[in-house]
């Protein structure tokens, strides 16, 4: 029996710019994090299955995270590298997903034109795991999904400009400047595409300012599935679910049937 546990993440900025059709023009760069929900993928004797502990079109990398518990389960001996690398050439889409899940931790990720890749973890701000919530926006393919193929360019340009700004902020564990930073981040976001913010996201916007939530940013790539929350750290969340890092990244058991 082998059973592959991997994180979902989390991405505050630069999510977009690890698009390959933007990442092997220009290079992409992310800060995100994996968190405390899981996807388990499980062969036992000839049977497979899996469990997620959110729901589907989650915009946090779901789909990247059930490829590398797939990969881990077919190339058992891989490093965590080779595997993400597995999931980049199977999906061709983007890389930040499989790199966050699977490496753990809170990652400056930079992709670079030529392909290769590289993450600096950042030592994690004791008030990250006290600050954060995702809340369930609905299915994207339900609410109206943006595609990821022309998103604005200038957008993703200035995207990518506000990592420098928040690695800075991660590492001087400086929560003002990392709350601003999540909402020039969801500024930007807005003009990916037209189709991006629907009206049930605007609606839930406005509820969130009502009920004191300081930044607010979708997960993925629009119209719906979860949002990310930023509270006063240390605080009761009032709304949504409550996140907290993941350090450990994927993780697998390889165990023997008792009779062989």
């Amino acid at each position: 029996m082998i059973r592959v546990k991997t994180p979902y993440r989390v991405s505050f900025v630069g999510g977009g710019t690890d698009l390959l059709s933007y990442a092997l023009i220009y290079g992409g760069e992310v800060i995100g994090a994996s968190i405390n929900k899981y996807i388990s993928v499980t062969l036992d004797k000839e049977a497979l299955s899996s469990t997620s502990d959110l729901k589907r079109e989650s915009g946090l990398g779901g789909s990247a995270a059930y490829l590398s518990g797939m990969a881990r389960i077919a190339y058992p001996n891989f490093t965590k590298r080779e595997i993400i690398d597995v999931v980049t050439e199977k999906e061709k889409l983007g890389m930040q997903d499989q790199t966050l899940c699977v490496t753990g931790g809170l990652n400056h990720a930079v992709f670079n034109p030529d392909g290769t890749w590289l993450t600096e973890s950042i030592p994690v701000p004791a008030w990250l795991d006290e600050c954060m919530a995702i809340y369930y926006l609905g299915n994207r393919q339900v609410e109206g999904k943006s595609l990821l193929s022309g998103i604005n360019e200038d957008a993703l340009h200035a995207q990518k400009a506000l990592v420098p700004k928040m690695v800075t902020a991660m590492k001087d564990k400086d929560f003002d400047t990392f709350v601003d930073t999540i909402q020039e981040a969801w500024a930007i976001k807005k003009d990916f595409r037209p189709d991006l913010v629907t009206d049930h996201v605007k609606e839930f916007e406005a509820t969130c300012e009502q009920k004191g939530v300081l930044a607010f940013k979708l997960c993925g790539a629009g119209g719906g599935g979860y949002a990310l929350l930023i509270r006063e750290p240390d605080t009761y969340s009032r709304i949504g679910q409550e996140v907290t890092v993941s350090l450990s990244g994927q993780t697998f058991v390889r165990r023997q049937d008792a009779k062989s």
